[in-house]
């Protein structure tokens, strides 16, 4: 691969990891990446500041220190993965107000009233009930909020096959995703191919195959691809593979980022 990067990060600033920032820039350096988005999350939540889900003051210092020790072997770029921000509109404001970033993935994680996808329980779920929710918290996001990939836009399916070994049949939300694709198309944001359900036991990217055809079909080009990885040793996973079935799917290009610019490279 002549461009090898990862989009979807997660370190020790996100709520759910413990990798030091350090490590992932190493591990990216020694799988020699050009470059490494850091996307830890910052999650809204109803009822409180965003303070309390990130200590964004101490990351961007980080980041700003690793690019000056990296960046003449990695690009390192301070992404950040929003996650509803329709939870607290003026927190996530205030967010964008006071730290630039050059790449945010926009995620649902939570549906209405801080319920979090992750901590359902599964055997009581009506699934198409859940997933007609998520679909209308994706478009909420797309029409109302800045950002510049929609991060795992099939994310329930993931939860949904680890506890009980169900999944949903996304042929039922074709039009919700034509929609949300033609929403994104307007404004000029793409999605990304998340591929952390390969190795988490679902055997496919968030979206599969056949999401990511719609996409194609309804005239999406914007793609980033990233691994989710939360430690070192998952970073980079099963991205080659990935970019092999965006070229069978007819995708000619992936994006990277700098200051919410982006510039495509080609799929070699």
């Amino acid at each position: 691969m002549k461009y090898f990067t990862d989009y979807h990060t997660h370190t020790e600033f996100s709520c759910d990891s413990t990798a030091p920032l350090d490590k992932m820039c190493e591990r990216a350096i020694a799988l020699g990446m050009q470059e490494l988005a850091l996307t830890d999350h910052a999650d809204f939540l109803s009822f409180k500041t965003f303070e309390e889900e990130i200590d964004l003051a101490t990351r961007q210092q980080a980041i700003i220190a690793a690019q000056e020790k990296y960046g003449n072997r990695c690009k390192i770029l301070n992404g950040i993965e929003i996650g509803q921000p329709q939870a607290n509109p003026a927190e996530y404001e205030r967010m964008l107000q006071l730290y630039p970033f050059d790449f945010i993935i926009g995620s649902i994680h939570n549906l209405p009233n801080d319920v979090e996808i992750n901590h359902l329980d599964y055997s009581q779920v009506n699934d198409m009930e859940l997933y007609t929710q998520f679909m209308e918290e994706e478009i909420k996001l797309v029409q109302n909020y800045d950002f510049d990939v929609l991060g795992h836009i099939t994310m329930p399916q993931r939860y949904l096959y680890r506890r009980v070994r169900r999944s949903v049949d996304l042929t039922k939300f074709e039009e919700q995703y034509q929609e949300l694709f033609r929403l994104l198309i307007a404004r000029e944001k793409g999605i990304e191919v998340n591929t952390s359900g390969i190795r988490q036991g679902i055997d496919e990217t968030m979206p599969n195959a056949l999401v990511l055809k719609w996409y194609r079909e309804c005239g999406g080009k914007i793609i980033t691809v990233g691994s989710d990885a939360h430690t070192p040793q998952d970073l980079g996973a099963a991205i080659p593979e990935t970019y092999q079935m965006l070229r069978e799917l007819g995708f000619t290009h992936v994006m990277s980022y700098e200051k919410r610019e982006y510039q495509a490279h080609k799929l070699d």
